[in-house]
């Protein structure tokens, strides 16, 4: 990696375009030389929509369980939409790196996650070595309301919305209308690795 010197950067805080570009690069470099295991991988973004991102701004503790419900929600689907076993769902893991975005493009509040998932999952065996198996279809109708579910229902269980609030924005959003869940298909082309 070639070293540039930049007259006009922010030296420590790295919010300048430079540093943050050169601490993305270094992050990057990291996960793929110590984290990601030499498999398939997927990039998936998940989303809220604008209606409910006050409840986000308003109780900071809930982009903690957003991120949480993101990564719970992935192994949830995974081992949903795989051919295996109930024994083996049980124990069957993807391997999941996340991170929570608070701003989009134009620097509004706009809390994502950008999720790095395998393209399967990982059974542990407690007498063999692990065995990976990858899962090649999820149906995209069936994420979309799903996680309008979750997202629903973390905000009821949190306290940040009622029951009742809860039944009235269920056909404000019918086919999960704003809360998407974005993914790179490597049967598509777009893997990771």
């Amino acid at each position: 990696m070639q070293s540039v010197l930049h007259s006009f950067s922010c030296k420590r805080h790295q919010i300048c375009p430079t540093c943050r570009m050169k601490k993305l690069i270094e992050y990057s470099e990291w996960l793929e030389r110590e984290v990601l295991l030499d498999l398939i991988h997927r990039h998936w973004v998940f989303t809220i929509p604008s209606g409910l991102r006050t409840y986000f701004y308003n109780n900071r503790y809930l982009l903690n369980k957003f991120i949480e419900t993101a990564c719970q929600f992935l192994v949830f689907l995974y081992r949903k939409f795989s051919l295996l076993s109930q024994e083996e769902k049980k124990n069957a893991h993807p391997g999941i790196v996340g991170v929570l975005q608070t701003a989009g493009g134009d620097l509004k509040f706009n809390p994502h996650c950008h999720i790095i998932s395998t393209d399967g999952v990982i059974i542990e065996k407690d007498d063999k070595a692990n065995i990976y198996r990858p899962i090649r279809f999820i149906p995209y109708d069936y994420i979309r309301i799903a996680w309008r579910n979750r997202v629903l229902n973390m905000l009821v269980n949190f306290k940040a919305i009622r029951k009742e609030e809860r039944k009235q924005l269920n056909p404000r959003y019918p086919k999960g209308d704003g809360q998407d869940v974005l993914m790179s298909s490597p049967a598509h082309g777009c893997a990771i690795r």
